[in-house]
């Protein structure tokens, strides 16, 4: 992989177009991939690693702006998620671009987001997460900072995430500016804009929190009384195509157990609960 990086670094003078481009390409294939269950999660962490290694390998070769008086912004990955890829890639990009960045890192509670703000005051804070759960965990976390009277703008951003949900669900739990940032330099746009005070209102403007209660319009239904020309009565449905996939007489079922991972087979694929290796050991 590091071959390959070199060799599209000696063709692209920002390495920056290298993340943004078929680095953040390939991590988009692999999401797709993995929701169309054609990769495991073992797979998709390897991918993951890889990513990691690609922009620690092109961070040294990054033009680092200087200024660090463009703002100073808390990162954190909420409360139960682990996931930092994202969040670490928005830190690399917002320092080589001028901001002091506080990364709190992964899991961060409510409570420690608030305590950090305090600590160090800064002009933004970004929220990062991937899972389904970590969208409603920022929900939570807006309301608590809140509560706590932090009104600094609030950058979210996870493939849970869109920006229907931040505007319905998430911007009017903080009740400040909430923005959704769909990527690492989308999110630099936004900070960018909001630290220019001739630029502030219209993105506060664009950004603005939709009715919670407000449900989105759906197409109208064309109701019709007429049979569909598709489908007919007097043919009989076609069968399951698993007969040509079914092996019936294995001679040697143990050598084919060899290349089995059964944990993953029965917790992952069959949906069994509980600590398998356990439960198959007191058998």
């Amino acid at each position: 992989m590091i071959d390959d990086l070199e060799r599209k670094r000696a063709e692209v003078a920002d390495p920056l177009e290298i993340i943004n481009g078929p680095l953040m390409a390939g991590m988009s294939e692999v999401g797709r991939l993995f929701n169309n269950n054609e990769l495991i999660v073992a797979e998709v962490l390897q991918s993951a690693e890889a990513m990691k290694a690609a922009v620690a390998h092109l961070e040294p070769y990054m033009e680092k702006k200087e200024g660090s008086g463009k703002g100073k912004i808390l990162l954190a990955t909420v409360k139960g998620d682990v996931h930092d890829i994202g969040k670490n890639l928005v830190d690399i990009i917002l320092t080589n671009n001028g901001y002091q960045v506080v990364n709190l890192g992964i899991k961060v509670p409510p409570e420690e987001l608030i305590k950090a703000y305090r600590e160090h005051k800064p002009d933004a804070i970004g929220l990062s997460g991937l899972l389904v759960k970590s969208a409603q965990q920022m929900i939570v976390t807006a309301l608590d900072l809140r509560e706590a009277g932090v009104e600094v703008p609030l950058l979210v951003g996870g493939a849970a995430l869109s920006d229907s949900f931040t505007r319905r669900k998430i911007a009017p739990s903080y009740e400040s500016v909430t923005c959704y940032a769909k990527d690492a330099m989308s999110g630099l746009d936004l900070l960018n804009k909001l630290s220019d005070p001739a630029q502030y209102e219209s993105v506060v403007a664009a950004h603005r929190a939709a009715d919670a209660t407000a449900e989105p319009e759906e197409a109208p239904v064309n109701e019709s009384t007429e049979r569909s020309t598709r489908a007919r009565l007097d043919v009989a449905p076609l069968g399951p195509p698993y007969a040509n996939r079914v092996i019936r007489d294995v001679p040697q079922l143990q050598e084919i157990w060899g290349y089995i991972n059964p944990a993953m087979l029965y917790t992952h694929h069959l949906g069994f609960k509980g600590n398998f290796e356990k439960k198959l050991a007191e058998r």
